[in-house]
């Protein structure tokens, strides 16, 4: 039987991937959203704010000053039109007079929304993660002060968004190494439990194949399997955690040419999905 490869080493240097995915919007709570959105409107003395996230394709208001909710959501069309995604900083003084807003339904209507700035929360690679924003009911503009608190609020909370992130990576990275531990004692325990004439391959996820020759009847099939049952389903030890093990086995026996590997690996994976479905631990016969 061919050696069971050994599990490669975690890379402790490896990067959290760019956050393209939802987990961007939850990464933070609420109250530390809230208290971005507060200091933003001070720091502006400005009666509206929002702390926006941006997950993949979805965009999505974590919170607001001055704004009901509804609002706050027909708001973030405004904020994506108020300057290019990838711009730092963006500021519009008259929305009244602009034509990308003076027929927006938070300028005409309730809350007349006249004035708006917003800082992005991007990373150093340019991967956009949200805005921090504020707007005004009269026009103005903003002070280089205030631009500078504004855009230093939005680093701070790019370095949170960027932590939470890492740690996510590192648990992951923690629950990836973990299985990798399992699946390779699993495999090691299936070899260990069928003859050394026997095969034994990972097929996907945490299924693997058995192929078994000169097998005298079902009952000496059906005695392996029990074998192999009982040799996998021990608890695992990693890092101190005892991980617990179920087993199930799809069996199916080759008849001849009339059929193909494919055939029988059809048989046996419709065997396996049964005996899952019968309580695992177990065995099932095509």
């Amino acid at each position: 039987m061919p050696a069971i490869p050994e599990a490669p080493a975690r890379d402790e240097t490896a990067q959290p991937a760019a956050p393209q995915d939802l987990r961007v919007l939850d990464l933070l709570p609420g109250p530390a959203c809230d208290d971005i959105a507060l200091l933003a409107a001070q720091i502006c003395a400005a009666p509206i704010s929002l702390v926006v996230l941006t997950g993949g394709e979805r965009t999505r208001v974590k919170a607001r000053v001055g704004l009901d909710a509804d609002q706050a959501d027909r708001a973030l069309a405004f904020v994506g039109n108020a300057g290019a995604a990838d711009a730092a900083f963006f500021v519009v003084e008259e929305a009244a007079q602009d034509p990308r807003f003076h027929a927006d339904p938070l300028v005409t209507g309730a809350p007349h929304i006249r004035f708006c700035a917003g800082a992005r929360l991007a990373t150093a690679g340019g991967q956009v993660l949200g805005t921090v924003c504020v707007f005004d009911t009269e026009s103005r503009a903003v002070s280089a002060t205030q631009q500078r608190a504004l855009q230093a609020l939005a680093r701070q909370t790019t370095a949170l968004l960027e932590a939470r992130l890492g740690a996510l990576a590192a648990e992951q990275a923690a629950v990836d190494s973990q299985r990798q531990i399992e699946l390779l004692v699993r495999a090691r325990r299936l070899g260990a439990c069928v003859r050394a004439t026997d095969l034994v391959g990972r097929l996907a996820g945490d299924e693997f194949v058995l192929v078994l020759e000169g097998i005298d009847g079902v009952l000496e099939l059906g005695r392996l399997a029990d074998k192999i049952v009982a040799c996998v389903r021990p608890r695992i030890e990693v890092e101190g955690a005892a991980l617990a093990v179920t087993v199930s086995l799809g069996v199916a026996i080759y008849r001849g040419a009339e059929q193909s590997a494919a055939d029988v690996l059809a048989l046996a994976d419709a065997a396996l999905h049964q005996a899952k479905q019968q309580g695992r631990n177990r065995f099932s016969l095509a």
